[in-house]
Formats: structure tokens, C-alpha cells, sequence
């Protein structure tokens, strides 16, 4: 039969959390700092901690990461709580980040004890009242126990290459780059139009019937060579191509709001652009000393920004990378230097390479 507990937090933390939770235990009741009169989730009712009195005496399982637990802990000290009523979320799996697994690891529980909190696990006893003096603990318990402390902490202060490691072999964002218009080859077709030259056109198109390059300072300066300005739209022709293919560019362009009304102005209707630019990277030291380089980008941003011009539907961003690629890449490792499936894992919350197919309505 579960246990009926209370809940102290209803964040971040507690919705990581919740359903591993609620198999275990009967939540009866929230406690919230900001719950309003009547306020309730998921039909449980939701109390201000001073009506703490009103329930009754149930455990209390504090639901919040290390920043705040010691200080809810503390608040429900002072409203009278017992010791042996708190619990700490960090007890309970799944973990939420590597000290709560580390502490796991070690056999070892949280718990209150008057004014500090106590953790007893393989390696000792261990007290601590603050925030940081809990990541103390974590790190004098990780030592040894981290590979990253033993490996990147002695990492050289300079890069292996400045140049992306383009002196050894393919750089590492270039893989994205090549697997999303590989990907998306479809689009690749009758007048197309790339950025300083049409060597992806050449590459990836199908059915191209004309292919030129686009460049703010006319490289090139031949009839296949185009000279504009997407920034401020001088230039740019309306409604004149298919395919345009924008790789790595509107990083390097102050106002890319005017850039992505004139990419859809650019296209023909029912034409596509396909755009990519760097999540997490390096500076490219040549563009910007040339023309400026001022933005990274997430899935959310870019979204947001080709929202502006383009209809939702026709546009689909996507993030590609991982710590491990972002790392060799900022040190300047080439693709050579990696396993082809370092880049088959993509991890959110490390974007390397930002990609987007919008598609301008056809009529």
C-alpha cells in the first residue's frame, strides 16, 4: 500500500520527477510559497506552508534541487516540522543530476538534522548548511570518481586548430552541414542559388537548371556570379529562384530580421530555402574581420526568426551535435579524428549545428 506524503514544490525539479513519485507514494496534498486560496493540481489541493497545521501529519518529501532544499528544509523547521517528517527529493530516483547519482552510488541518504543537513554514505558522515558547502562535499566525493576532472581540467589553453581542423581533414560542423542537404536534396532544383559559390549545388542538386552564387562584394563578378545585399535587399531579385542555399551565412549578418524577409522575397512561390549557422562554436576569425560575425542560434530562435516571414508549417528547424563534437570542434578536431557514431547521437542541450527548411507558401 503507498504512503501518503506531502509534496513541498511543484517546479522543474518535482516534474522530473513525478511520475517515479507518484508509483511509490499517495501525494495527498502540495505545498507551494506562491499557491493562492483554492489553488489545486490535478485535483490535489495546493497549501501555503504556514497551513501546514490544517493537514495532517504526513511526511513531507521537499522536491527542489540543491540550490533551495537546506532552505525549505529550514522554512518547515521553523513551522514546527519534525525531523523525521522531512525527506529529500534527492533520495529518490530517477536522479537529477550527477551529485544525487553520485551520492546514489555511494549508498548514501540525505537527511535533516536540526539546522544542518546530513549525509551519511559509504565514504563518512558529512554536514553542511549551505549550498555551498553541499558542493563542497559533492566535489571532495567526486574526486577520483570524475573523468572529465581527471581529462579536461589538464586540456591545453590553445586550440588544435584555429582553422576548425581544416589543415587535417573535414570539419567536424560540416558533417550536419552535409547530412541535412544530403537529406533534403529534393529541394535542390531548377534556378538554385547558393552562397559564394555553388559547390553544394554542384554536389546535391537534381534537376538544376541553372546554378549561380550569391556574394555581398560580387566574387567571382561572371554572368553565374550574382551581386546583393541581404541585409538591405540591394540586389536581391524577387521571386526569381527555386532552391536557395544558405549555409553558414546569417551569422555574419548584424540584421537578420531584414535577411529572412528578403530570403522569402527572394523566392519564387513554393521555392525553398535551406539555412544553416552555428549553434555552439568558435569564431571564424576571417569572416569576422571581414564582414562581422554577431550571432549563435538555438532550435528556439531560429524558429521564431524565419516565423517572422515564413508560415509555420512550412518551416522545420533542427539542432544536430553533442558535448563530445562541440568539444572537439572548439578544440579544432577534424572528422577524421572522431568515430562515425559520435555524430549519430544528437543532444538537445548541445546544438553545434542549427538547421531549417522553409518553404515560402505557393500562392
Amino acid at each position: 500500500m503507498k504512503g501518503d506524503i506531502i509534496v513541498f514544490g511543484r517546479g522543474v525539479y518535482y516534474q522530473a520527477k513525478r511520475v517515479a513519485l507518484q508509483k511509490e507514494f499517495h501525494v495527498v496534498a502540495y505545498l507551494d510559497n506562491n499557491a493562492k486560496l483554492g489553488d489545486s493540481e490535478e485535483g490535489i489541493p495546493v497549501y501555503r506552508p504556514e497551513e501546514l497545521s490544517n493537514l495532517p501529519p504526513y511526511q513531507i518529501v521537499i522536491m527542489t534541487s540543491r540550490r533551495y532544499f537546506i532552505v525549505m528544509a529550514m522554512q518547515l523547521k521553523t513551522l514546527g516540522v519534525s525531523n523525521e517528517r522531512i525527506i529529500f527529493g534527492m533520495n529518490i530516483s530517477p536522479f537529477f543530476d550527477v551529485g544525487e547519482q553520485l551520492v546514489h552510488d555511494l549508498h548514501g541518504v540525505v537527511s535533516i538534522d536540526n539546522s544542518q543537513a546530513v549525509l551519511k554514505c559509504d565514504s563518512g558522515e558529512y554536514r553542511f548548511s549551505t549550498e555551498e558547502e553541499y558542493q563542497a562535499v559533492i566535489w571532495r566525493l567526486s574526486v577520483g570518481k570524475n573523468p572529465f576532472g581527471e581529462v579536461l581540467a589538464k586540456s591545453p589553453l590553445q586550440p588544435a586548430s584555429r582553422r576548425f581542423g581544416a589543415e587535417r581533414g573535414k570539419p567536424i560542423d560540416r558533417y550536419y552541414i552535409d547530412s541535412f542537404l544530403e537529406s533534403n536534396q529534393e529541394f535542390i532544383h531548377g534556378d538554385v542559388l547558393e552562397i559564394a559559390d555553388t559547390i553544394y549545388t554542384q554536389r546535391f542538386g537534381k534537376g538544376v537548371t541553372r546554378s549561380r552564387s550569391l556574394h555581398v562584394a560580387n566574387w567571382g563578378g561572371t554572368d553565374d556570379h550574382l551581386q546583393g545585399n541581404l541585409e538591405t535587399g540591394v540586389g536581391i531579385p524577387s521571386e526569381t529562384i527555386d532552391c536557395l542555399i544558405c549555409t553558414q551565412t546569417i551569422q555574419m549578418i548584424y540584421d537578420i530580421h531584414s535577411v529572412v524577409k528578403n530570403i522569402h522575397r527572394l523566392l519564387k512561390p513554393g521555392g525553398t530555402a535551406l539555412i544553416t549557422a552555428h549553434g555552439i562554436s568558435q569564431i571564424s576569425l576571417s569572416d569576422y574581420n571581414n564582414w562581422g560575425e554577431y550571432w549563435r542560434f538555438t532550435k528556439q530562435s531560429m524558429e521564431k526568426l524565419l516565423w517572422e516571414a515564413f508560415p509555420r508549417q512550412g518551416v522545420t528547424v533542427q539542432a544536430g551535435g553533442n558535448v563530445k563534437t562541440a568539444i572537439c570542434f572548439l578544440y579544432g578536431l577534424c572528422q577524421e579524428d572522431l568515430a562515425e557514431e559520435d555524430f549519430l547521437y544528437n543532444d538537445e542541450q548541445y546544438p553545434l549545428i542549427i538547421t531549417a527548411v522553409c518553404r515560402k507558401a505557393a500562392s
